[in-house]
């Protein structure tokens, strides 16, 4: 027997020649072979053997031809756990996998592959792995509706029985879809169980990126900045430099979203440096690093990193990630005035998130081709795809009011339960008394009946009434609720149509000064329907979140009064602080005033500037100071009487001190006391 093996591996027919010829050099193949013949090694040991030898622990379909042949020369070799057509079904589910994120079509066509082997061998381990395959496929292509049946499937049928690893790969992979999906609640719980498995098992944990990205989506930042930085330590204790990336990246983003903007750049451009060689992270990083420079309104810069982006993603047969950058470059463009160049890039955003379903993605496009189509006159579009952008918004917020009414359902039957069993449990102590105490005596049994009926009767009555108090409450709660919402909804939306009939107004004023009050009053306008825009966003209808608020307030009043970032710099240190209504009003309409002068009269004599905002809470007062380093205020004969007299009726509206300083520039200092703080969120 060993004789023939080595006399077949060293010289061997013609036939067998001819597959050596495209083969590798097998010298070492032959040693190990030799090796298990003469310990009577089954097949599975002999290639267990073999493929320790390689470098490569996977083998090459090359491999599987040489393992083919040795079988047809050696059947009598005992086949102990594998096949060669077992170890083929593998390699072409290692092939897909490798695949499945640059060539969509192949790595179907080798995951087609993959199961007819496995069927026809009966293999359960195989058919379910490209069971497996397929989902990550299809979630990598965008189709994550499709991608979640094959996880869930997965899950159901063949993890449970074999190890908690399973567990945890299929749980990641149904978090990231239902987060895809904008189904906050359901990926949160199926990320945090995957990232506990991970844990435990002290494994790979690639849940908490996207656990956090999901907190960030829900608005609770504290637990997405714990997660990324949870990620972040995990890869780089395991120096794996993706890992690392993505944490950083996530990290810059949520540092933009809270109003942050400085602090969120170092983030994200080290994230570039490290993904320098790997493309498909590359088309991730630099497309955040251009949407930093979008948001900073630096417009070249933006572009230049997301075009890198956009000819990154074009390699990858990736439809959902190319929409998502497309409909950046699409921003740049109109925010550069190149209006041709961003409507075919809006509108294949669009039809790719609505081929998806994703309503986050269709709600934010359909908003700026409203705003593109109303840019150019054409209001009849402008309408419809406001409309689309209503309906995706209102399709979001229901699916929140939904989930929110489960839970609250959910957690009032679990208390019905527990007070029911612990009535039952008084009933029952009760009932034991009674029949202790009819051993001693009938007439207190009779009299023990009557009062337990009598308890009984008015335990019934006051379940009754207090089920139905509970029942109104939850009613008129989720009825004032709605209400508030809807009245947000409606002022916001009142106060944006008069602020475009004011610019359309302006359009047709010919003389400058009415037209310069008309952008004054557009602006106001603004202020006010920006605190209303955010209360209908977010879960909390009582407070507005100042960073956010005055990040996007100063933003906006850049873009009226068309000033780059490039001529005039904006710097912002804005605490974290959540404000009611009535305190944020005139703290806006204050900031809108200063910054509207700063820009009319401080810098009229120059190209270049620097304005500076700061809020700050201080020995139980706010500090709100905005500073420019233009000419100085100039009181007598200001032309801004009526901007001044507006900051002096707010400043005792709030109880607070105005100190206006003109050394070298102008700084108006509003030292507030009267002001009411919630909830304070700190990153």
């Amino acid at each position: 027997m060993i004789f023939i093996a080595l006399l077949w591996i060293t010289i061997g027919d013609a036939g067998a020649q001819s597959d050596r010829d495209t083969l590798p050099d097998f010298q070492q193949d032959r040693i190990v072979l030799e090796a298990g013949l003469k310990d009577s090694l089954g097949f599975a040991k002999i290639i267990d053997r073999i493929r320790a030898t390689r470098s490569e622990p996977r083998l090459s379909l090359r491999y599987i031809t040489f393992f083919e042949m040795m079988d047809r020369r050696y059947p009598d070799i005992p086949k102990d756990r594998l096949s060669v057509a077992h170890l083929k079904a593998d390699r072409y589910n290692e092939l897909a996998w490798s695949n499945n994120q640059t060539n969509l079509e192949l790595a179907l066509q080798q995951l087609d592959t993959a199961d007819r082997i496995a069927h026809e061998l009966n293999y359960e381990r195989g058919i379910w792995r490209n069971e497996f395959g397929r989902g990550v496929a299809y979630r990598n292509s965008g189709d994550s509706e499709k991608a979640l049946t094959y996880f869930q499937n997965f899950l159901e049928h063949y993890s449970e029985p074999f190890d908690s690893a399973n567990v945890a790969n299929s749980q990641f992979q149904i978090g990231v879809c239902l987060l895809n999906l904008g189904k906050l609640e359901e990926s949160i719980q199926a990320l945090t169980v995957a990232a506990e498995i991970d844990d435990q098992l002290d494994r790979p944990n690639y849940a908490y990126n996207s656990l956090g990205i999901a907190y960030r989506r829900a608005k609770l930042y504290d637990k997405a900045a714990t997660a990324y930085r949870k990620a972040y330590q995990h890869w780089k204790t395991r120096e794996y430099i993706v890992g690392q990336s993505r944490a950083l990246m996530n990290l810059g983003n949520l540092l933009m979203e809270t109003g942050q903007i400085e602090e969120a750049k170092p983030y994200l451009l080290r994230a570039v440096a490290l993904d320098q060689g790997n493309d498909y992270a590359l088309g991730y990083s630099t497309e955040n690093l251009g949407n930093w420079y979008l948001e900073a309104g630096r417009y070249d810069s933006a572009y230049h990193h997301l075009r890198q982006s956009y000819e990154i993603r074009k390699t990858f047969d990736n439809p959902r990630q190319l929409a998502i950058v497309e409909h950046q470059l699409a921003r740049v463009y109109m925010a550069r005035d190149q209006y041709d160049q961003a409507l075919p890039l809006l509108l294949n955003a669009y039809e790719t998130a609505k081929a998806q379903g994703e309503q986050e993605r269709i709600r934010d496009v359909a908003s700026d081709l409203s705003k593109w189509y109303a840019d150019q006159n054409d209001f009849r579009k402008a309408l419809q795809y406001k409309n689309e952008f209503v309906i995706a918004k209102d399709s979001l917020l229901n699916e929140n009011i939904a989930q929110a009414v489960a839970e609250v359902s959910e957690k009032y039957e679990t208390e019905q339960k527990e007070r029911t069993i612990e009535q039952l449990n008084t009933q029952n102590r009760l009932q034991g008394n009674l029949l202790r105490a009819r051993q001693r005596q009938l007439l207190l049994v009779s009299i023990g009946s009557l009062l337990l009926a009598g308890l009984l009767f008015g335990i019934y009555r006051l379940y009754r009434r207090i089920k139905l108090q509970n029942r109104l409450i939850q009613k008129n709660l989720r009825e004032k609720e709605t209400l508030l919402k809807e009245i947000h909804h409606r002022v916001k939306n009142n106060l944006q149509i008069i602020a475009s009939l004011l610019r359309i107004q302006s359009r047709s004023v010919t003389d400058s000064k009415a037209r310069e009050a008309i952008r004054e009053s557009r602006s106001r306008v603004r202020s006010m329907a920006l605190i209303h825009e955010d209360l209908y966003r977010d879960n909390d209808l009582s407070g507005v979140f100042m960073p956010e608020y005055l990040g996007k307030l100063a933003r906006d009043i850049f873009r009226i009064y068309n000033i780059t970032a490039d001529r005039i710099q904006l710097q912002t240190s804005i605490a974290p602080l959540r404000l009611d209504v009535d305190t944020v009003i005139p703290i806006g309409l204050i900031v809108n005033e200063l910054i509207t002068n700063a820009f009319k009269h401080a810098f009229a004599e120059r190209q270049e500037g620097i304005i500076e905002l700061l809020l700050e809470e201080r020995d139980e007062q706010l500090i709100l100071m905005v500073r420019d380093d233009g000419r100085g205020f100039q009181e007598k004969g200001s032309p801004e009487s009526y901007g001044l007299s507006m900051i002096e009726t707010f400043r005792e509206k709030l109880e607070g001190d105005l100190r206006i300083e003109s050394e070298k520039g102008t700084t108006f200092r509003l030292t507030i006391r009267n002001y009411r703080k919630l909830e304070n969120m700190m990153l």
